[in-house]
């Protein structure tokens, strides 16, 4: 959610931050901003732009922009509307801003500044901070103290970069919450909001610690803690590659993750499995720690949600052990039974969710054992996670389009992973059994790859539902929350407003809303409810809407009741909902696509939301 990026160098400052605003493009913006050093005026110049990158681009097409450093932003509308007003960097006296996160007691300092005399353009809360801190300059003359006395006023969690009048050779940071790197190569010097907006430069990166502070120069980086002390920084190589953000021939990079699916599945397993079937070693887990759990609660939002309910029949089953589910934001808040023999997993892409790292915090205060899914190393998530119990890591690559694909179907595998890892671990795991459930992963593969292979049939498909205004979505037992993530995905893509539910619960109320022609997805597995399912099939049928069937090919006669059918290689029982999903997926895209839709930045969405 919003993008940063700070540079000081030898290069053309406006193309180097431009060119990484462009790489953060994916985490979801509305409106964006430059400010750049220029030597001929103690000001930096600014341009702002609402909309897309390419409109910011026109704004500075003539203009003299000229310099070695400067910092640019995409911004997520929080506080105040899409505007050029509110879009950042914010400029007050002598200090020019850019922000991602949001300041909780902004409305204090707001009126506290207006008692002083303060007048204020814009809504944002950041502008409210640039205020303070140009205040705070004036009292403190040194920028460092001055940010550093910011720190210890506002409240929330930020990203803060800072811009000092005169002060042509510096660009500050500071960072509580919000992620931020800084990085470094010969003669150039960065921060930016992660690695994605630096893969041109492959530069060394550290990711700052939360109250690490400091500032970017023609020297280098130098950071600093809360106390001002210099930290020994220790570099780690860039992880992104270039050719993560290349389209490859697709032409979205949704369409791209979707084809890498069967990839991501062997990523995930990757380095997990040897001759002898799991490898534990490869798990970078602390699985002893694990012997004495008697709960699991999986913590995640969105997408990761779904990831979760679908693990949770699989590891109660099968491990015995009582799971929940539960909605981060929910979590948080609420009285959990959580104590020092539950096992805490957090679930998360980025590894920056405001809310599932909030809720990952409380369940450590109370004593939890916590672990990660998680997609990105170095990220705060796996950072805490890392003095716990461990990370596993989904090593699927960055995920560019904002609507999650192979990340989910990475969760959900590594989930399922993670289940049969601690099977084998405390000896609930036959050797024969082992190689078997092993096996089903790579009919999996070839499950999915046989879908993308039809992906014009679903095309087709879709084009049959691009006028639709509202679909239903059902699913029992294992494919529901498979109907409630293909659910998300169509309102996500194509705005059209979709509702996942449990086709059982269907005559308990949502029925009402059924009438001639609603499209109503139903969902067939191959557990033993399939009975179950064509009775709700008829029920909506009777009512006349347009049946949507997908459904493995060995349930017979239920091609003949339907409108549109898709029909599935048989798969193993556990993992068929991620071969449902990769369907769903390519429905949703496609009636996007279709739409017009700009399927990989979809609107008021954000990648990474690190905001509560």
């Amino acid at each position: 959610m919003c993008g940063i990026v700070g540079y000081v160098g030898a290069r053309a400052a406006v193309e180097v931050v431009m060119t990484g605003l462009e790489h953060l493009e994916y985490r979801g913006y509305d409106s964006a901003g430059i400010a750049i050093n220029s030597m001929a005026q103690p000001q930096p110049l600014i341009e702002k732009a609402v909309g897309k990158l390419n409109a910011l681009r026109k704004r500075l097409a003539g203009k003299n922009m000229t310099g070695g450093s400067g910092m640019g932003h995409t911004r997520w509308a929080t506080h105040g509307v899409p505007n050029l007003l509110n879009a950042h960097p914010h400029q007050f006296g002598k200090v020019t801003m850019v922000h991602n996160g949001i300041f909780e007691n902004h409305q204090v300092i707001r009126r506290r500044l207006k008692e002083k005399g303060h007048d204020f353009y814009s809504d944002t809360d950041t502008e409210v901070a640039a205020h303070l801190l140009h205040e705070l300059l004036v009292e403190h003359q040194d920028p460092m103290a001055a940010l550093c006395a910011l720190t210890d006023t506002i409240h929330g969690a930020y990203a803060i970069g800072m811009m000092v009048e005169g002060d042509q050779t510096r660009i500050y940071f500071a960072k509580n919450g919000s992620p931020l790197i800084v990085a470094c190569n010969d003669g150039d010097a960065f921060f930016a909001s992660d690695q994605a907006a630096l893969v041109d430069y492959q530069p060394l990166y550290y990711a700052l610690k939360d109250g690490e502070m400091g500032f970017i120069d023609d020297k280098g980086v130098h950071v600093f803690d809360v106390r001002g002390q210099a930290q020994i920084i220790s570099w780690s190589k860039l992880v992104a590659k270039r050719e993560a953000a290349r389209l490859k021939g697709h032409k979205h990079f949704m369409r791209k993750e979707i084809f890498e699916q069967p990839e991501t599945i062997d990523r995930v397993l990757r380095e997990r499995l040897s001759d002898d079937g799991i490898d534990l070693s490869g798990f970078d887990l602390n699985f002893d720690a694990m012997a004495n759990i008697n709960q699991i609660h999986i913590i995640a939002c969105g997408s990761a949600y779904y990831a979760g309910m679908i693990a949770k029949p699989s590891i109660e089953s099968e491990l015995r052990i009582p799971v929940s589910v539960e909605i981060a934001s929910e979590y948080r808040y609420r009285d959990t039974l959580t104590d020092n023999r539950t096992l805490v997993i957090a679930v998360s892409q980025s590894g920056e969710t405001a809310d599932t790292l909030a809720a990952l915090e409380k369940a450590i205060s109370l004593g939890a054992l916590s672990m990660s899914v998680c997609n990105v190393v170095g990220s705060a998530i796996s950072t805490i996670c890392a003095r716990e119990l461990g990370n596993l890591f989904l090593n699927a690559g960055p995920e560019i389009s904002v609507a999650s694909t192979k990340a989910f179907v990475a969760q959900a595998i590594a989930l399922r992973l993670l289940t049969l890892a601690l099977r084998k671990k405390f000896n609930r795991l036959s050797i024969a059994e082992e190689a078997t459930l092993l096996a089903q992963f790579h009919e999996l593969k070839d499950g999915i790859n046989a879908i993308l292979g039809r992906d014009q049939e679903i095309r087709q498909l879709a084009a049959k539902l691009v006028n639709e205004g509202r679909m239903f979505y059902l699913g029992r037992g294992d494919l529901l929350p498979v109907a409630l993530e293909g659910a998300l995905k169509m309102k996500e893509l194509s705005y059209i407003f979709a509702e996942g539910y449990p086709a059982g619960e269907l005559k308990h109320g949502p029925i009402a809303v059924i009438d001639p022609g609603m499209p109503v997805v139903v969902l067939f597995g191959n557990d033993g409810l399939q009975v179950k399912t064509a009775s709700n099939l008829q029920e909506v049928k009777a009512r006349g809407a347009k049946i949507v069937a997908i459904a493995p090919k060995s349930i017979i006669g239920i091609m003949e009741e339907c409108d549109l059918y898709f029909g599935l290689d048989d798969c193993a029982r556990k993992l068929l909902p991620i071969l449902t999903t990769v369907s769903l997926q390519l429905l949703a895209y496609h009636v996007s696509d279709l739409k017009g839709i700009d399927v990989d930045k979809p609107r008021n969405l954000a990648k990474s939301v690190t905001v509560e």
